[in-house]
């Protein structure tokens, strides 16, 4: 038992207390799930400093206390995934992944693990595309200092619709030459 809690206490080493996980917080099993790896391997990443802010949920006892922001990625890591992006910009992955598989914005593709099935994966090159010519709903309420409701408000007065390739629209997306004025003032 004090092995355990000494591997806890490994963990938690420098987290920051967090009181709502939102705004790219994640418990272990949803990092897991997000980052398609097992949970052993994200402890390890969590211990090697890999996965970037660790925090620790303030209403929560022992390893589900446990969380990290997936809003960004640690130093030295040159790939980001697409769950991982939509994680910090409050988006639904399986948006994200549709637009990256449609070629609307850059990604790189290599063979996974799993089953040899394809990997998404975005240098910081094509994260800076993604976000040169788009922005997330959560990002536009941030920047404009509204809430989501007053964000809907405006974008109605504005006439502005989330970004469509014609095929789809995604509901959180916004391209940024669309917003421009918004932005702007």
């Amino acid at each position: 038992m004090q092995a355990a809690w000494h591997r806890l206490d490994r963990l938690l080493t420098g987290a920051e207390a967090v009181y709502v996980t939102m705004h790219g917080w994640a418990d272990l099993g949803d990092t897991a799930r997000i980052l398609e790896k097992p949970l052993a391997e994200i402890l390890e990443m969590v211990l090697d400093s890999r996965l970037g802010r660790v925090g620790k949920h303030a209403l929560r006892q022992g390893f589900a206390s446990i969380l990290v922001n997936l809003s960004g990625q640690a130093p030295g890591h040159e790939m980001t995934t697409p769950g991982i992006l939509a994680a910090g910009k409050g988006l639904e992955v399986n948006e994200v992944e549709v637009l990256l598989k449609r070629g609307l914005s850059p990604s790189s593709s290599g063979t996974g693990r799993r089953a040899g099935r394809a990997i998404v994966s975005l240098s910081a090159q094509d994260l800076a595309a993604f976000e040169a010519r788009f922005i997330s709903f959560r990002e536009l309420a941030l920047a404009l200092r509204l809430s989501w409701d007053g964000l809907d408000e405006r974008l109605a007065e504005h006439g502005i619709e989330p970004f469509s390739d014609g095929r789809r629209r995604f509901r959180k997306i916004y391209e940024r030459a669309a917003v421009g004025p918004l932005l702007r003032g």
